[in-house]
């Protein structure tokens, strides 16, 4: 009975705080990133559960800052007078600030995951698919040209050129 009851102890001494950080990693997982693992340990058991607390502690205070910078570099894009648009890497819009909407003529609404193509005449969209390539090969690319904007209401060009330097 003595040596059941110790193997039983000890056993229970060892899978609960395993559950625990089981359960902790999951919580993470889920994007509770600050969840502190609070049970009893021993020896190397102990120093893993401090260590999990310490990286969830840590991850928690890197998205916190993540989460600033994020904002910061929002509120800079908004308010800059240059046109910005970054795309992904299937040239869908990603972000489009208010001096590019303008800029181009758009609607004041989200271009987010739109094709560039919605947003650039066929002329417009092989100079930048052009730089997009030259960026490709050689790490970055510039290039100043002249954007044919829409100006009548048909959705025709007129006789608007609006001068810009694409960056890739």
């Amino acid at each position: 009975f003595a040596s059941s009851w110790t193997a039983f102890y000890v056993a229970r001494g060892l899978t609960a705080p395993i559950k625990a950080l089981a359960e902790g990693a999951d919580r993470i997982a889920k994007g509770e990133l600050g969840y502190q693992v609070e049970t009893l340990a021993e020896d190397e058991l102990e120093l893993l559960i401090t260590a999990f607390n310490q990286m969830s502690g840590t991850l928690e205070q890197n998205a916190a800052e993540l989460n600033e910078r994020r904002k910061y570099i929002e509120t800079v894009l908004q308010s800059l007078p240059t046109g910005v648009i970054s795309v992904d890497s299937d040239n869908r819009v990603s972000t489009i600030n208010p001096a590019a909407r303008s800029m181009l003529r758009l609607e004041d609404r989200d271009h987010a995951g739109s094709p560039l193509s919605e947003l650039l005449g066929d002329i417009d969209l092989l100079v930048f698919e052009r730089l997009i390539s030259r960026a490709k090969r050689i790490g970055h690319a510039s290039e100043q040209t002249k954007l044919n904007i829409e100006t009548a209401k048909d959705g025709s060009l007129g006789d608007s050129a609006l001068s810009v330097a694409f960056t890739a």
